[in-house]
């Protein structure tokens, strides 16, 4: 009595769905790897814009010796000629106040477009 063996045809064809199945898992992977990382260059591309804003702010501040009318104008100054006036800039938020001791104090909050904090810096200015 013969017995057949399976076709080397079907055995093809399983070993190539298999290659496939795993090549079609590593692309998977491979993207998911790459959206991650354009999303961290995202991020640290505002963290870094946010940080040089508020560190601006914080200069113009310290040069305006607390006055907030000053600090108004210096800030303008310094942003008007920029062509970084995009989201993170418009989204800036400074907080100016003053203690009974004459320490005046400089909050500054940088938000995205949907009111996350990306950034926030304190800055005092002794008399």
């Amino acid at each position: 009595m013969k017995y057949r063996s399976g076709s080397k045809t079907s055995l093809f064809l399983i070993e190539l769905i298999i290659t496939i199945f795993f090549f079609s898992m590593a692309g998977v992977v491979c993207i998911r790897l790459f959206l991650n990382a354009h999303q961290l260059s995202l991020r640290t591309y505002e963290q870094t814009h946010a940080a040089k804003l508020a560190f601006d702010a914080a200069e113009c501040f310290i040069a305006a010796h607390g006055d907030p009318d000053d600090f108004e104008k210096l800030w303008q100054l310094t942003w008007a000629d920029k062509e970084q006036t995009d989201a993170i800039s418009r989204n800036a938020v400074f907080n100016i106040s003053s203690g009974d001791d004459g320490i005046r104090r400089l909050e500054i909050h940088v938000h995205d477009d949907n009111g996350r904090d990306i950034y926030t810096l304190e800055v005092l200015d002794y008399p």
